[in-house]
């Protein structure tokens, strides 16, 4: 046996191929390879033209390259396409390779059709490892396939092939270069839309919106021109070139995009007139409102629409530093999206809330939380208020006596609809008690029960603002002047004359309640005659006031509230699922206004153990501060002793309750969702404090952990803190003061 030649291979090469049978099974493969699903452009007629051309040049190099490759082709196909019907053809493909191998002649078509089916199952292989992965596995395997039947073609071939594909190299670098030259440009100019964009609206949060008008307009110009770029035919054939044409197809969206939000948000700007959008003389602009409804509403759907779109054409191929570009952009129109859907929806829903085509009369509720209940506090005075063509009118106003002369002094409409331990504060009778429940639903639906008219007129709405609310709105109405009272009060004086000076100037309880009445009507006449400012500025007054469910507004209309809630008008006391959750809820137990003086700490520990159950450790620390000047009137008919009527809402199982470590009594009712764990009285005399710890257990919600803390609106703020413990991790603290809700998450 003769020795191979110095430069001859040992690998067994394919054997001279029958063009007519090669050239057959090129053509049944590039057929096939057309209905794949790999879109190496995103554009569907050439990705057809690429899959077909590709699978048509793998199965002529594949009759030419050496066996070992086609087979090993095969092989490697099998090992990633998985479970399917392409792992069949890989199959196939590797028992042909292997049937070449023992023919003398006509071996070369045995590689052909496997390489026909090897093909088919490359353009199929499943997702694995990283992104990109398959196609690097494919990419590899048509490479080296390529490349094995380059080198066994004839010379003249070669050169043919080599010039080919020099021109075309030129070619594409040719386009390459000017594509990046002009996508400078073109991140240049988006840059410079979005932080345009980002200006106005930071400006348009102050209440400048004659800067947002500017800025939008600058935003549309940046935006336009960047489109423009993109959508020059120098760059069309950068959407030819696979991976280049996955970035061009989304820079090319996001600008054209960016250009349409642009171009609304500065129309809906410039039209919508916001800034206009104002109460002037206790007088909404009704008709300024309807007409902002279609170009906000269609504001909010190019907005979502843009979002789509962006996120629809956000190839995973994307250079890290272009998607993060296009995350910016998304980021920045996610964030504006949920304004311009609550905006679009207010000019929706705002006109008849403000009496557009029928009188609205709504019973505003002012709370006293010196004297707690489970809402805030005790229902101390009243104003009913009309509202028609959205001209605000003050129908009548005065204290809890008169609201509770006002009352049905019946039952309430099907009591068994109510909580036990609503029905024994007795709303129907006593009026006061409206609040006592933490859940704005029920407080409305009372409050139709017991005053099915009030003026000769059904009610159509609850607003419920507390001391701190009130002198928040000081800020629009100005100072309230109330009868006996020397200085008109502002800001600070209305909540310093709420919780003390009342019972300075007012010795007499009727005095007091007197006074009360007449604040309540200065205040809801304030609004009368007063100039409110645009959104922007109101929600950042009264905003902190209704997060904190000092503020809250509920009518008996789904979508009205379903608004209402969007802006934080109105909070849903309810058990939430996939979170843990507690409220800690009191109401008076004596008549005084102790609770002036009550100062609430709590911790709550929430351990999880291997096996997802959960173990709480609850405790709250209550403690009477009260000053050595406090009015003596505050004290009511008691020694100073505050009787503090705890409660607990909790999804999970109570096993232990104590005060200061001994056993105290409690019922237990099922509440919104949550079991409501009810102290009788817990007794705390002038500097006196008490411990009540409650011991839960129950199933971890799903991680990362979250416990939802409900704010109930009281005279002073708690201190809050939380420990959670898991398996393995240190212990996650967070301490804060409770002035609002709070969503805790326990991340390292």
């Amino acid at each position: 046996m003769a020795a191979p030649a110095p430069n001859e291979s040992t690998t067994p090469s394919v054997g001279e191929p029958n063009a007519t049978i090669v050239t057959a099974c090129a053509i049944a493969a590039g057929i096939v390879a057309a209905f794949a699903s790999a879109a190496p452009t995103g554009t569907p007629w050439w990705d057809v033209a690429l899959r077909a051309g590709l699978a048509f040049v793998f199965v002529h190099s594949a009759s030419r390259s050496h066996a070992y490759v086609v087979l090993g082709a095969a092989v490697i196909a099998a090992m990633f396409v998985g479970v399917s019907v392409w792992l069949v053809l890989a199959g196939a493909a590797f028992m042909l390779g292997l049937a070449g191998f023992s023919q003398d002649e006509r071996r070369s078509e045995f590689f052909a059709v496997s390489a026909a089916l090897t093909i088919q199952s490359l353009l199929h292989l499943k997702p694995l490892g990283f992104f990109g992965l398959p196609s690097i596995i494919a990419g590899v395997l048509v490479g080296v396939v390529l490349a094995g039947g380059f080198r066994a073609s004839a010379l003249g071939v070669r050169r043919r092939i080599a010039r080919i594909s020099a021109v075309c190299g030129a070619i594409v670098a040719v386009i390459l270069v000017l594509g990046g030259l002009l996508g400078l440009g073109v991140r240049s100019d988006a840059t410079s839309g979005v932080d345009a964009a980002r200006r106005g609206l930071a400006s348009a949060r102050q209440g400048e919106t004659e800067v947002l008008t500017a800025e939008l307009e600058t935003a549309k110009t940046y935006f336009a021109s960047a489109n423009d770029t993109m959508s020059s035919p120098l760059l069309r054939p950068l959407r030819l070139l696979p991976v280049v044409a996955q970035h061009h197809r989304s820079l090319a969206t996001a600008t054209g995009q960016g250009l349409v939000v642009a171009t609304e948000a500065a129309d809906a700007a410039r039209d919508a007139n916001i800034d206009q959008l104002q109460l002037r003389q206790g007088q909404f602009d009704l008709d300024l409102l309807a007409s902002m409804g279609p170009q906000l509403a269609s504001t909010a759907e190019s907005l979502e629409a843009a979002l789509a779109a962006i996120e629809r054409e956000r190839s995973p191929w994307l250079l890290p530093i272009i998607d993060q570009q296009l995350q910016g952009l998304v980021d920045e129109v996610a964030h504006v999206l949920p304004e311009a859907q609550v905006a679009a929806e207010a000019a929706a829903v705002l006109p008849d809330m403000l009496g557009a085509t029928n009188e609205r009369r709504y019973l505003m509720l002012f709370g006293a939380p010196a004297e707690s209940r489970e809402f805030g506090g005790f229902v101390g005075g009243y104003a009913l208020i009309s509202v028609e063509q959205g001209g605000l009118d003050l129908i009548e106003a005065g204290s809890t006596i008169d609201l509770v002369l006002r009352a049905n002094e019946e039952v309430l409409d099907n009591p068994l609809g109510y909580p036990i331990e609503y029905l024994a504060m007795d709303p129907a009778v006593f009026p006061q008690n409206l609040t006592s429940t933490p859940n704005i639903g029920l407080i409305a639906r009372a409050a139709r029960d017991v005053f099915p008219e009030l003026a000769g007129a059904p009610i159509d709405g609850v607003i419920y603002a507390d001391p701190y609310a009130l002198a928040a709105m000081t800020a629009f109405t100005g100072p309230i002047t109330v009868d006996g009272v020397d200085e008109p009060l502002d800001n600070a004086g209305l909540v310093s004359f709420m919780f003390r000076d009342q019972y300075v100037h007012f010795p007499e309880r009727n005095d007091r309640f007197t006074a009360i009445g007449n604040l309540a009507s200065a205040t809801a006449a304030g609004f009368e005659g007063a100039d409110l400012p645009g959104p922007e500025q109101l929600g950042a007054v009264l905003g902190p006031a209704a997060r904190a469910g000092r503020l809250q507004v509920i009518t008996y209309d789904e979508r009205e509230n379903a608004f209402l809630a969007s802006v934080r008008l109105q909070r849903d006391f309810s058990a939430p699922t996939e979170v843990d959750s507690v409220a800690i809820i009191q109401k008076h137990g004596t008549e005084s206004k102790l609770d002036l003086y009550l100062h609430r700490e709590v911790s709550y520990e929430a351990t999880v153990a291997s096996d997802g159950s959960l173990a709480i450790v609850a405790e709250v620390h209550l403690r009477s501060a009260i000053p050595d000047d406090a009015p003596e009137l505050t004290f009511g008919e008691t020694d100073g002793t505050n009787q503090v009527l705890l409660s607990m809402y909790s999804p999970h199982e109570l096993t232990e309750l104590s005060v200061d470590g001994q056993p105290h009594d409690f019922v237990v009712h099922e509440e919104f969702g949550f079991q409501r764990y009810a102290l009788f009285k817990i007794a705390l005399p002038p500097g006196g404090e008490a411990t009540v710890r409650f011991e839960l257990r129950g199933i971890a919600p799903p991680d990362p952990y979250r416990l939802a803390v409900w704010h109930q609106p009281l005279v002073n703020f708690d201190t809050v803190r939380i420990v959670y413990n898991a398996p393995g991790r240190d212990p996650i603290a967070e301490e804060r003061q409770l002035t609002e809700s709070w969503l805790f998450t326990a991340e390292n």
